[in-house]
């Protein structure tokens, strides 16, 4: 459980809400991955953005998450203790009066993020009931990082990816039917985009999902 002294509060201003919704603007509208590239080597506000990409993650995966429960998310941490990447997934929790509180699994990065509400990033109108979904997919890290670089932004696909959690055995995406299926309809149309992207890893992932609701038709 975070205390108060040890958690670093940040504080969402209608300036970050702009960078926020800017970032996934950029994400969905992008013309080509090369241009997109080009301005981000000249952007000087890339680590802000990065950092407000970090904050807009952990805030999906915790507003369409049941309020008041600690969830293992499937966001990374964007920590480099000692120039390495932080194996770590950060856990997140939405609390009564709002305050999201999150920290890593592995390192000792913390934080509660307040003023959310209303912003981009604000999934609760598609938080989850808690009730047993009808479809559960596990996913390597590499197949749900690819995943959520690629659908992230899709307004049909993000509250799915976010909804996803860590486990020993990877990462755990569930839907009901109807979710599964338009992230299989999303999956495909991605694919057949032009562009230099892990089209493999993808078809993977849809291979999955395509057995996955075979089986349980079939069933």
């Amino acid at each position: 459980m975070l205390t108060r002294t040890q958690a670093v509060p940040i504080l969402i201003s209608e300036a970050c809400h702009t960078l926020l919704f800017e970032n996934r603007i950029a994400v969905c509208n992008a013309g080509g991955v090369k241009d997109a590239m080009k301005r981000k080597e000249r952007d000087r506000f890339g680590p802000a953005r990065r950092m407000a990409d970090f904050i807009g993650d952990i805030v999906c995966a915790a507003t369409v998450s049941p309020q008041g429960k600690r969830k293992h998310s499937a966001i990374r941490c964007t920590r480099r203790p000692g120039h390495r990447t932080c194996p770590g997934r950060i856990i997140v929790c939405e609390q009564v009066n709002g305050d999201i509180e999150w920290e890593c699994s592995s390192c000792d990065y913390k934080g509660v993020i307040r003023g959310w509400q209303g912003g981009w990033n604000d999934l609760s109108d598609f938080r989850d009931s808690g009730e047993p979904p009808f479809f559960e997919l596990v996913l390597t890290e590499q197949q749900y990082d690819e995943l959520k670089k690629r659908l992230a932004m899709d307004l049909e696909c993000d509250d799915i990816i976010y909804r996803a959690t860590y486990s020993k055995e990877g990462i755990v995406v569930r839907a009901c039917g109807a979710d599964m299926k338009a992230l299989a309809t999303c999956l495909a149309f991605k694919i057949r985009e032009q562009g230099n992207f892990n089209r493999r890893t993808l078809r993977q992932v849809h291979t999955g999902i395509q057995a996955l609701l075979g089986r349980c038709n079939s069933g």
